[in-house]
């Protein structure tokens, strides 16, 4: 994996996004995109010899975690057709997050179908969620002008590497 690779893969999303009417741009590997009530963060990085795009749509801030909670972000995994959910202990967060293969393959229509699936389905569930878990929904949070811890949140998951030595934690 080169570091051009990457640059070109941060230049095919950001040229896929940039006519979004709520896209930023963070730096040349990490944007935002505001859809409905929720935030999608767009991650260009490595993996192994690749170039990944991470998308993740942030629900809930500040959701404590229980049993019927992973039961239920689990049992919705195993029956969706496109990305994820999960929970992530630095923010107390609930994500929806899908990943593509970046580099030359990776195309403007993939980039958009992406944000805007990652976008609807975290918009469908953050309310409900929310009834059900506690925590705030991103539009919540937006609301209470706490915009920097938002930024933090989403700088931080995208520099997570979870695994067993980690458990879940910021390098």
């Amino acid at each position: 994996m080169s570091y051009q690779a990457m640059v070109g893969t941060g230049k095919r999303v950001e040229t896929a996004l940039e006519s979004h009417r709520a896209f930023e741009k963070v730096d040349d590997f990490l944007f935002i995109v505001k859809q409905g009530s929720t935030l999608v963060s767009i991650k260009v990085m490595e993996m192994g010899r690749h170039v990944v795009v991470r998308f993740n749509g942030h629900l809930l801030k500040r959701v404590k975690p229980s049993f019927e909670m992973a039961m239920k972000l689990l049992g919705l995994n195993a029956v969706l057709k496109f990305g994820g959910f999960s929970y992530v202990p630095h923010g107390d967060l609930v994500l929806f997050s899908h990943t593509l293969l970046g580099g030359d393959t990776l195309d403007e229509e993939e980039v958009v179908t992406a944000v805007e699936e990652v976008a609807e389905t975290a918009d469908k569930w953050d309310n409900k969620f929310a009834d059900l878990y506690g925590g705030a929904t991103m539009e919540e949070v937006v609301q209470s002008n706490d915009l920097d811890s938002i930024v933090r949140d989403i700088e931080n998951v995208a520099m997570m590497d979870y695994d067993d030595r980690t458990r879940g934690r910021v390098r």
